[in-house]
């Protein structure tokens, strides 16, 4: 992934340069591929890699000279997160069940993982296991749909999906209705919602 460290600087006259100093000797960027220089002093990198760790000191100059270097700041290399576990593609269980569904990061004891519901209509119960995974107990109607686990540290964020179905349940409403009028005629569509795990069967009024 690409890094920045920022050099804050006041200055005026305004900035003119900045030197950055790594692990004790003056950088020298010329031996680091794709790293630049922002205006502002920021040292960039395009692609971090094990060169990146280190400890670093920036020293601005303006027209008068400079104050001194900066404080020491040090760059840690983290991996960003991944999954040991991710969950199924489709969950189906029946109302008023338990329903476990596992999602679990690597061993980094600062990946933290958290469950939300996609587009919900409302708020909805559900708990976080400590290993990760997803309880629902008991499901109910509004558990159904789209579920989105990320997994996160200090570097990035990670998400993958699963799909529940809830079984035994009323019918779920039908979306997209049109009407196509005719002289004598009118063409009716939708699409049908989850049928709860039954048979259904749509009636049409008209007056």
């Amino acid at each position: 992934m690409g890094g920045v460290i920022p050099c804050p600087v006041a200055a005026q006259p305004p900035l003119l340069r900045v030197d950055w100093i790594k692990d004790g000797e003056t950088l020298d960027l010329s031996l680091f591929p794709g790293w630049t220089l922002k205006a502002n002093g920021s040292l960039v990198m395009a692609t971090v890699n094990e060169d990146a760790a280190g400890t670093y000191t920036c020293t601005p100059y303006n027209s008068y000279g400079t104050m001194g270097p900066s404080a020491p700041t040090s760059v840690i290399l983290q991996d960003p997160p991944s999954f040991s576990i991710t969950p199924e593609k489709v969950y189906r269980q029946d109302a008023g069940r338990k329903l476990l569904i596992p999602c679990q990061g690597n061993t980094d004891a600062t990946t933290r993982v958290t469950w939300s519901k996609v587009d919900p209509v409302r708020p909805i119960s559900y708990s976080i296991e400590p290993n990760g995974s997803l309880l629902l107990q008991p499901v109910i109607k509004d558990h159904q749909g789209e579920w989105e686990c990320s997994v996160s540290n200090r570097v990035a964020s990670i998400r993958t999906h699963t799909q529940i179905f809830v079984l035994g349940t009323s019918p779920h409403v039908a979306t997209s209705l049109s009407v196509s009028p005719g002289v004598k005629l009118a063409n009716l569509s939708w699409e049908a919602g989850f049928d709860g795990g039954s048979t259904q069967t749509f009636s049409v009024w008209w007056v």
